[in-house]
């Protein structure tokens, strides 16, 4: 931090930045309250949310991810989930989430301050953020703790592109950054694939070989600095082989087709399905625009990895919405530097295009916050009470009545969200079956012999799901006895009773 910059700010000026720091706080607080275990509320989180809680748990109760419970995320949605319960069971894995919200916020409205003034950079984070109630889905997802790390490194390569800033602290920042996503998922990377790319290139034509290797060295002690201290953790825990097979063979597998052609247009679709939507889709005509006009080298640059980036979520041919987060960070140079080269914000005698094009950006953020702020005044009068889905919440009383603490059970199908309001452990790694048993004979078959060899103390059945047959002569086998259902009659509960 520049403190001699900060000692020579005006008053005026320190008022304008704590007001921007403040409208940032209550973006992001608004923002936050789309989780669905905020500060005001307590109901069911989604289906990967549980995962990753449940395997925080996992964490803090002695186990390693991996080795003892099954998941194919990166490690540091574990950790960051297990740090979020270390805060509060209920409601700190939110605190983790608004402080992402908030450092992604703080660092998009950086990204266009580098070129745009306070007013307009507010509204460029505005529109930008608007797109993400779409994708957010209800939070806790590896995508949206990318975002910080994402809009860190799209803000250093175009400090260094646009104004040519760099320094040591940035280069480290920016490896470390790179480090956290690979953590996380590996193909929200292309921020960092294109810009390497492109600073290899500049500093080749340049003739400035040297700062290639300091560039390098630098980049490459951020990145080991998370990366070297979670592969010891695996490794001396014995579960680095088992990340590896769950987290880059099983990934594999699970994104892989038939054929070239399915793959193809899988990806095909989800790739338009992502570009189609009006905000993005105005972005890149931006870029465009600004090429034919312009010609400069970082915003070609700035739109292979804008397309890359697309390509990149579209990889498994699966059209999950809360794949398109990382998409957020890159919406704001494209408005920025264009609210720049028109002078908007800047005061002039004709100010009728500013307006004219504030306007446009207002109408396009507007229904994104519309829908958003609405949902969350929705609940205002429910602030205070649990609203976990009543099926949900009898599932998980049948089980805590049913065994004790330390009892392991087994529930069927994708519903960690049981182990975690029962706050009980599975009886097997594999908490959930669909999709690594489906994908995996070897994994089916090591899931039948554990729950075979622990005979959980209760079982959770639902209708319909993976190896349901094959459960119900387990029940029958091993003298399991009814213990209800749900008042949806699709879930019934199963107590071992020898």
């Amino acid at each position: 931090m520049n403190f001699n910059r900060i000692k020579n700010l005006s008053r005026k000026e320190i008022i304008y930045s704590i007001l921007a720091i403040l409208a940032i706080a209550a973006l992001a607080f608004l923002f936050s309250l789309q989780c669905p275990n905020n500060i005001w509320k307590t109901s069911s989180a989604g289906t990967d949310s549980s995962v990753f809680k449940y395997i925080g748990r996992v964490i803090l109760d002695g186990g390693i991810p991996y080795r003892d419970t099954f998941d194919h995320k990166g490690p540091l949605v574990y950790l960051l989930n297990a740090i979020g319960i270390l805060i509060s069971y209920q409601k700190g894995i939110w605190v983790v989430e608004l402080v992402t919200l908030f450092a992604t916020f703080a660092i998009m409205y950086k990204i266009s301050r580098l070129l745009c003034s306070r007013l307009v950079s507010i509204g460029i984070l505005l529109l930008s953020s608007s797109l993400l109630f779409k994708y957010f889905e209800h939070g806790n997802l590896s995508e949206e703790f990318a975002l910080p790390f994402i809009a860190a490194a799209i803000y250093i390569f175009t400090d260094y592109f646009i104004h040519a800033k760099i320094s040591n602290l940035r280069l480290v920042i920016c490896g470390l950054s790179l480090g956290a996503v690979c953590l996380l998922r590996v193909n929200m990377i292309p921020v960092w694939v294109v810009m390497c790319i492109g600073v290899l290139i500049h500093c080749i034509t340049k003739r400035q070989i040297k700062e290639i290797f300091r560039f390098l060295a630098f980049f490459l002690i951020g990145f080991s600095i998370i990366i070297l201290p979670v592969a010891v953790w695996l490794t001396a825990n014995g579960a680095f082989q088992s990340f590896i097979d769950d987290y880059i063979v099983f990934n594999s597998q699970y994104s892989s087709f038939d054929s070239p052609v399915m793959a193809l247009s899988g990806r095909g679709s989800t790739f338009l399905a992502f570009l189609n939507e009006t905000i993005t889709l105005l972005a890149l005509a931006l870029l465009v625009y600004r090429i034919i006009k312009n010609r400069k080298f970082y915003d070609v640059l700035y739109t292979v990895y804008f397309l890359a980036n697309i390509v990149f979520l579209s990889l498994s041919g699966n059209l999950f919405l809360h794949y398109g987060m990382i998409i957020i960070p890159a919406l704001v140079y494209p408005f920025a530097i264009i609210c720049r080269d028109c002078r908007i914000g800047v005061k002039s005698q004709n100010a009728l295009p500013s307006v004219a094009f504030l306007y446009v950006l207002a109408t396009l953020a507007m229904p994104g916050w519309l829908n958003g702020a609405n949902t969350v005044f929705q609940d205002l009068p429910n602030i205070g009470v649990d609203q976990i889905n009543a099926n949900d919440l009898q599932i998980a009383t049948l089980v805590s009545t049913h065994s004790a603490p330390d009892d392991k059970i087994l529930v069927c199908g994708n519903y960690n969200l049981i182990y975690n309001l029962s706050e009980r452990f599975a009886a097997t790694k594999y908490s959930y079956q669909s999709p690594p048993l489906t994908i995996d004979e070897e994994k089916a078959a090591e899931y039948y012999r554990e729950i075979s060899k622990n005979l959980p103390k209760v079982i959770v059945l639902p209708q319909n799901t993976f190896g349901y047959d094959e459960i119900r002569q387990f029940v029958k086998e091993n003298h399991y006895k009814k213990a209800g259902k749900n008042d949806a009659g699709n879930v019934t509960v199963y107590v071992h009773s020898p």
